[in-house]
């Protein structure tokens, strides 16, 4: 079993608890598989904004956006830059209690990484590992906005927004070209990209 997640504490420590758990039911039921230590993997990132500061995971974002915004209420300063308009759509969704996730999968942004990039990021990922680790199961901790993006990718549809630890199986079949994603009850085979 090989363990990969985002570089983000959430991520992380899901990993570590599910290489915990699986360590524990090897033990209880005396059974002799290797499980490899989680590692972060930079394809599995979470979705990126961008800010003046550069590139960053659109949650930590929030901190920035959230400090400048207040400034330019506070002070009336003149117009926003559109980094902070597109940032604010965003969370207010949230703060509404919509889907901000729905917006970014359907409405083109100039400051969010698009969402087929994200997919793209995510098979390369999955290529690598399963080049590196052939015929080996592997685990990946990421975000729910990426795993639905891949899931809108291979099914066609947008199933809605995953729950806690709700996966996304991807068997790749032999040669690595073609695979079968399955999620919520549905298979859907697929040229890998």
């Amino acid at each position: 079993m090989v363990l990969r997640h985002a570089d983000t504490s959430r991520a992380r420590e899901t990993a570590d608890h599910i290489r915990r758990g699986l360590a524990d039911g090897l033990v209880q039921f005396e059974k002799g598989i290797t499980i490899h230590e989680p590692e972060p993997m930079d394809e599995f990132r979470n979705f990126q904004f961008v800010s003046p500061d550069g590139l960053k995971d659109v949650t930590a974002a929030f901190r920035e956006y959230y400090a400048v915004r207040e400034e330019y209420e506070r002070m009336s300063t003149g117009d926003r830059p559109l980094w902070l308009v597109e940032i604010d759509r965003f969370w207010k969704i949230q703060l509404a209690g919509g889907e901000p996730i729905e917006r970014w999968l359907s409405v083109p942004m100039m400051h969010f990484e698009p969402p087929a990039m994200v997919v793209r990021r995510f098979w390369a990922g999955v290529n690598k590992l399963s080049a590196e680790f052939p015929g080996a199961r592997l685990l990946v901790a990421t975000h729910s906005g990426c795993i639905r993006a891949f899931a809108v990718h291979a099914l066609g549809y947008d199933p809605g927004e995953p729950y806690n630890l709700e996966h996304v199986r991807v068997k790749m079949m032999e040669g690595r070209n073609d695979a079968l994603v399955s999620y919520r009850n549905r298979v859907q085979e697929l040229c890998v990209p």
